[in-house]
């Protein structure tokens, strides 16, 4: 061809999307804090550890989380699920009002989707809808604690 510009590789599917980097996996923040701030013994896999032994020995952060990271990170998600619903619960059953409990709600909602948006990476969707349900929840407790649970004839 006489006119072929230099980046034309000859490939038939090269396009805006040909230059994502697909192998490299998308790593959400709380991983990476944790793979900067733990131990390299605790981050590195038994493959990237034997690969990559000169990282390994300078305490560099892995490029692939390791399977105990991994399970760290679930129980930490795992148990920020609870305090965010347990933690405004407790809140609104001491001395409980109207106005403490809308307050409480409204903030734990707010925390609740900033944790969710900044240290898990999900999609809108996802942020949308477990933010929904949230709030759902956290009415649902305003609504038995400001009737004090006794439903009405």
């Amino acid at each position: 061809m006489y006119f072929q510009s230099p980046q034309d590789t000859g490939d038939l599917y090269q396009g805006y999307y040909y230059f994502f980097d697909d192998v490299s996996p998308q790593i959400d923040p709380l991983r990476k804090l944790l793979m900067r701030h733990l131990p390299v013994a605790l981050t590195y896999s038994a493959a990237e550890r034997h690969l990559c032994q000169e990282e390994y020995n300078v305490d560099c952060p892995p490029k692939i989380v390791s399977p105990f990271l991994d399970r760290l990170v679930h129980f930490l998600v795992a148990l920020a699920g609870g305090v965010v619903i347990v933690g405004p619960v407790v809140i609104m059953a001491l001395r409980p009002s109207m106005e403490k409990s809308l307050i409480t709600v409204g903030v734990s909602i707010a925390v609740f989707a900033l944790f969710l948006s900044g240290v898990i990476r999900v999609s809108n969707g996802e942020t949308l809808v477990a933010t929904a349900t949230y709030a759902a929840v956290m009415v649902v407790f305003v609504g038995t604690s400001i009737g004090g649970g006794r439903a009405s004839a």
